[in-house]
């Protein structure tokens, strides 16, 4: 059996660097749902950056994998990709929701706030 990996960028212009600093940087290869994708042109995309996380149960309960460390492309059902489970980030670059924050810091993810840039 052989099996091969298409590699293909999308968005890279505008994508957010959101990591502060690569000492203690931890990732982990996870298989991404296609429902967590969004529609991107003609392709289905998890965006890098994006919060992972799910949420089930009654009452319900969200469980923190952790952010999504390059962009993932489930158009064609569930893909692997890398997922970020420790190490540094830039908050004020990343679109957090209610409660994000403590979820991500309770797998070991550290946030910093990105200095103001100004150009002359």
């Amino acid at each position: 059996m052989s099996s091969y990996f298409k590699t293909e960028q999308y968005g890279r212009d505008d994508e957010v660097q959101f990591l502060s600093s690569w000492k203690g940087l931890v990732t982990k290869t996870f298989e991404f749902p296609q429902s967590a994708g969004v529609t991107v042109g003609d392709k289905k995309i998890i965006k890098s950056g994006t919060v992972y996380k799910v949420t089930s149960g009654e009452p319900a309960t969200t469980t923190y994998y952790g952010i999504v460390y390059g962009d993932v492309d489930v158009t064609n059902g569930a893909n692997m990709g890398a997922l970020m489970v420790g190490g540094r980030v830039l908050k004020n670059r990343l679109t957090l929701a209610t409660g994000d924050e403590a979820g991500l810091k309770a797998l070991g993810i550290f946030f910093d706030t990105a200095p103001a840039v100004t150009r002359a």
